[in-house]
């Protein structure tokens, strides 16, 4: 996720038969926080 969006194209899979459409949101997923993001990213070593 980039944002409040997927960063790449989403591509459907398959469905998810344990799964209730109601079951699947946002908060689900996992978030990078910006800060570990800037520790990866950095150019010092």
């Amino acid at each position: 996720m980039e944002g409040k969006r997927f960063r790449h194209t989403a591509h459907f899979v398959r469905w998810r038969p344990d799964k209730t459409p109601a079951d699947c949101r946002f908060d689900q997923l996992e978030v990078t926080p910006p800060h570990e993001l800037q520790h990866i990213f950095s150019t010092r070593g």
